[in-house]
C-alpha cells in the first residue's frame, strides 16, 4: 500500500492520488501449480481496483461482466486505514461497474467510483472502465507552436461549456462544435485567455461540474 499517497491524500496535499486509487489496467503474474509438482508463471491482463472506504465492510466490485453479481468479486482490505483492493482479469474499456458494500449504518449500498476515469451519461450513474495510460494525444503540433505571452496583459473569460451554448436538439455541443462559436466570441470581445469550468463528468447539471461523478 502506498502509505505516502494516502497520507498526502488525506491532508489534501497530493494531485496524483488518481494514479493509485480507482480502476487501472495492468498485468499481474500468478503461479499455477500442477499435480506433478511443476509450477508455471501465468501473466494476466486485467484491472486492479482500489477504494478508500474506512467505514465500509463486505466490499465488492460489481459490473456488467458478471451480471452485477454481488458476491463474485469481494475486495480485500489491504491495510488498517481502510483501503480495499482486487485484481480482476479479462476486463476491457467502457465496461460499467460500481462498488457494493455495507456502510457504517449496516446498510448495503452501491456507489460509483470516486476516482473513475469515465462514467455513464445521465441519468445513469455507473462508472466505466477506461485505460488512461494508453490514451493517444493528438496535440503535438499545438504544444510545439503555441504562443507564450508571459509578459503580456491578460483578460480571462470564465466559461461553463455545457450552459454557454447548446445544440438546437438540446444536446451538448462537442468541443469542435463549440469552438466555432467560442473563439470568434473571445476575439471580438478582446479576451486573451479562457478559463474552462470543470469538464470532468458529473451527475447534476446544476453543479456546473463542481460536483464531479
Amino acid at each position: 500500500m502506498a502509505y505516502g499517497i494516502l497520507y498526502e491524500y488525506l491532508l489534501g496535499q497530493t494531485i496524483v492520488a488518481f494514479r493509485y486509487f480507482g480502476a487501472h489496467f495492468t498485468t499481474q503474474e500468478r503461479i499455477e501449480k500442477y499435480r506433478n509438482g511443476r509450477k508455471k508463471i501465468i501473466k494476466e491482463s486485467g484491472v486492479i481496483f482500489r477504494l478508500y472506504a474506512p467505514l465500509a465492510s463486505d466490499v465488492s466490485v460489481i459490473g456488467e461482466w458478471d451480471s452485477w453479481d454481488y458476491g463474485a468479486h469481494k475486495m480485500t482490505r489491504v491495510d488498517e486505514a481502510g483501503v480495499y483492493e482486487i485484481f480482476i482479469p479479462g476486463l476491457s474499456n467502457y465496461q460499467s461497474y460500481k462498488y457494493h458494500f455495507k456502510n457504517a449504518h449496516g446498510i448495503y449500498v452501491d456507489k460509483a467510483d470516486p476516482f473513475a476515469f469515465f462514467s455513464e451519461y445521465r441519468p445513469n450513474t455507473c462508472s466505466r472502465l477506461f485505460d488512461i495510460e494508453n490514451f493517444m494525444w493528438h496535440d503535438e503540433e499545438h504544444m510545439t507552436t503555441r504562443s507564450r505571452f508571459f509578459d503580456k496583459a491578460m483578460s480571462i473569460y470564465e466559461i461553463h461549456l455545457g450552459s454557454w451554448k447548446g445544440a438546437i436538439d438540446g444536446r451538448n455541443l462537442s468541443y469542435e462544435e463549440i469552438a466555432d462559436y467560442l473563439i470568434p466570441y473571445l476575439r471580438d470581445h478582446g479576451y486573451t485567455h479562457v478559463e474552462i469550468m470543470p469538464i470532468t463528468q458529473y451527475p447534476f447539471d446544476g453543479s456546473w461540474g463542481y460536483q464531479a461523478t
